[in-house]
């Protein structure tokens, strides 16, 4: 399974979408405004994004424990 995405990757994501179609001041380009905003952020800004971040881990934690039993029981059929 993939890895869960970071606060900053989910703030990213947000930002990009709502910077679709718009037209930067002088070609900066999105990830280096995206990180100067991050930047600025307050850590209650950014609380959002933390507890989007909790919510991903623990769904990756779950697929990963539904992996290693698969992985596992492919193991123990090729044992035999």
């Amino acid at each position: 399974p993939k890895r869960a995405p970071t606060a900053y990757f989910i703030f990213l994501a947000e930002f990009r979408k709502e910077m679709q179609g718009k037209k930067t001041d002088s070609d900066q380009k999105i990830p280096a405004l995206a990180g100067e905003k991050w930047r600025t952020m307050t850590d209650k800004d950014k609380e959002k994004y933390k507890q989007l971040e909790a919510v991903a881990k623990k769904k990756h934690e779950a697929a990963m424990e539904e992996w290693r039993k698969k992985v596992s029981e492919k193991v123990e059929w090729a044992v035999l």
